[in-house]
């Protein structure tokens, strides 16, 4: 049974920001309209199916539940939805049919539907995909928080390619997203990095300014080691041999810290220098400062080659010495939730828990226990944790909403925080710990004691060596000039799209052969498509303002236009659920049916104007779409490859 639709033209919206949702809100309703005229005491919230396969439409409502509720079979309420339905007002469905065991799939109707989609597509250009929600938010992304003692590694890079694409996801819906970064200048870390600066001359002119404080970290850090092993009469055989290591990959500066650290106390200088900071003394300020600018000199250098910005530099600092930290100490102290235990300031997160029913909001079982968090060790000196809840509160009073993206590592202490903020009386579950597993590489095994990691600049610079090889290979027509340029765009894209293309809890095993794969699901292989539709519309003095859209005739372009169409969904999904990797999948997918589209049908070559015009339009649409999802993680579109 089938019922079709009878409508003309005269009421077509020429443009919409999300066209297939239009042509899902009209089935929705139609249906309902019908459910209401056979079943009046029947209230259902309908839901919505797009089928695996053309042959069943463009979309499906399965109608189980309602019939489960009537106590009707579904085939036969299907039956009597579709006997009954009225296509005489319908804009964009042709036809519906019954499906399966209780579906009703509908048929759109490609002259309007296929004249929506490419108008709105075109008109709208870079805007198309942008959807505005019915709540807008201002929403604080916080990421790319790394301690200012070594270079940016692959494990940063998830982050950092994470948490700039959710802020491009959550643009789209309107919202007022502030990216902001915070810069960890208090602790132990960054205390080793300004004893070992104060004893090396300079920095050599080779070596970014991240590097060289990465340098210094290591070896002072081996330094400590070794004497506090010596102090305790502990083995001092893995230690020598990682100073060993270091020493053979920078002599001058290991010599020179070497030479400097025998007659100091390494580790007493360091907690001086702790305990100095944080009682904000000017002349330690100016040393902690000086070294952490300098670490920001590289990063924002890989930042800028990354094509990442931040709105807000927040310093860690700045909460201990404006009073919050121990403001929100004093808050805690009141609570019957916070006692001294040998010496020490200890939160108890249970025992808070418990009495205030949180653990079911804090997605935590009943019979987990969560361990207690120190706020002040015994020597007077806080914790990263305690500064982060003085940080949360902060980044709370500026926003209704805050997104931590953080490594899954650190879901204790973020578990932890949420707590305090509830005792403290914020709202915790406005606060999102957006965690994401590690990044492995195969055969490479990484040691910060050791300084062995993959730097992102490392990542971003075999990338585009390995890229340059391949547009070597596809394009040898084009300057040199043009190829290193391509090659960093190919290279650098290829890095977030693997990055991105999984769910952030999962772990990311990088490969290079996947990474820079040109012909399947990666950012060279979307970019690629891209280049593709580019290089046909170049050959066209002027774009068809219009096309026969009846033509849409076949399943490869009935289904590039179907891929087109429900773009805007794929973002608004992806904002709804945090997902930038939905964006990846779909920019994949679409990738794909275009060079099929590519291979089997011919678009300058087609045999009648008619055809030409509207594969040109699809081609537009198709170049416009990718550019526009590539641009949400971050990746450059290029024209030519």
């Amino acid at each position: 049974m089938t019922s079709t639709s009878k409508q003309g033209k005269n009421d077509e919206i020429s443009v919409f920001n999300s066209p297939y949702e239009l042509f899902k809100e009209e089935c929705i309703t139609i249906t309902q309209k019908t459910l209401h005229i056979l079943l009046p005491d029947v209230s259902v919230k309908l839901n919505h199916e797009i089928p695996a396969k053309l042959d069943f439409g463009e979309l499906a409502i399965p109608v189980f539940h309602i019939a489960k509720k009537m106590g009707k079979k579904p085939r036969e309420l299907a039956e009597a939805l579709v006997e009954n339905i009225d296509l005489s007002n319908s804009r964009f469905i042709k036809k519906v049919v019954i499906g399966g065991a209780g579906y009703l799939n509908f048929f759109v109707e490609y002259d309007s539907f296929a004249r929506l989609v490419i108008n709105s597509i075109k008109e709208l250009d870079t805007n198309y995909g942008m959807v505005e929600t019915k709540k807008k938010e201002k929403i604080i992304v916080e990421y790319l928080s790394p301690n200012p003692n070594s270079p940016l590694h692959i494990g940063h890079a998830r982050n950092a390619v994470l948490g700039s694409s959710l802020v491009k996801v959550l643009k789209t819906q309107s919202h007022d997203v502030l990216s902001h970064i915070y810069i960890d200048d208090v602790g132990r870390q960054v205390a080793i990095c300004v004893q070992g600066l104060s004893m090396v001359d300079s920095q050599p002119s080779d070596m970014k300014s991240d590097q060289f404080v990465g340098t210094i970290y290591t070896i002072t850090n081996a330094f400590t080691e070794i004497q506090k092993a010596k102090k305790e009469q502990n083995s001092l055989a893995e230690w020598e041999s990682i100073a060993e290591e270091l020493k053979k990959a920078q002599p001058e500066i290991f010599q020179q810290i070497s030479n400097k650290s025998k007659n100091i106390d390494l580790e007493a200088e360091i907690s001086t220098l702790i305990t100095r900071y944080e009682n904000r003394d000017e002349k330690t300020v100016q040393l902690f400062r000086s070294l952490v600018d300098l670490v920001l000199e590289g990063f924002k250098e890989t930042f800028k080659k990354i094509d990442i910005a931040f709105e807000s530099f927040d310093w860690e600092s700045s909460f201990i010495w404006d009073g919050s930290v121990k403001k929100i100490l004093n808050e805690l102290k009141k609570t019957p939730f916070v006692s001294e235990v040998d010496g020490a300031l200890v939160f108890d997160c249970e025992k808070a828990a418990t009495e205030l029913n949180l653990k079911a909001s804090l997605g935590v079982k009943e019979d987990h226990e969560i361990p207690p968090l120190t706020l002040i060790r015994s020597d007077g000196t806080t914790l990263y944790t305690t500064r982060d809840i003085a940080y949360s509160s902060w980044k709370l009073g500026q926003s209704d909403r805050v997104i931590n993206v953080i490594g899954k590592e650190q879901t204790l202490p973020q578990l932890q925080i949420r707590i305090a903020l509830y005792v403290l009386g914020e709202d915790g579950s406005k606060q999102i710990h957006y965690a994401y597993e590690l990044v492995k590489l195969p055969e490479f095994k990484m040691s910060s004691r050791r300084g062995r990691y993959i730097g992102f600049d490392e990542l971003i610079n075999e990338a585009t060596a390995r890229a340059l090889d391949e547009v070597n290979t596809r394009s040898p027509h084009l300057s040199e000039d043009e190829k290193r340029n391509i090659a960093e765009i190919v290279g650098i894209g290829a890095v977030k799209y693997a990055l991105l293309n999984a769910v952030p809890t999962k772990l990311v095993t990088f490969t290079w052969n996947k990474v820079l794969d040109f012909d399947q699901n990666s950012g060279p292989f979307i970019q690629y498509a891209h280049a593709r539709a580019c290089n046909i519309l170049k050959k066209v003095k002027q774009l068809p303002k219009t096309a026969d859209y009846n033509l849409i005739n076949n399943e490869l372009k009935k289904l590039l236009l179907q891929k087109l169409s429900i773009y805007p969904m794929i973002v608004s999904k992806a904002a709804e659920e945090l997902r930038p990797d939905l964006v990846c999948e779909y920019a994949n997918n679409l990738a794909a049916v275009f060079n099929s589209f590519y291979a089997s049908i011919p678009v300058l070559a087609a045999e009648t104007n008619e055809l030409r015009d509207l594969r040109l339009l699809l081609v537009n649409g198709v170049r416009i779409v990718l550019r526009n999802a590539l641009n949400l993680i971050g990746i450059t579109a290029p024209a030519r490859m």
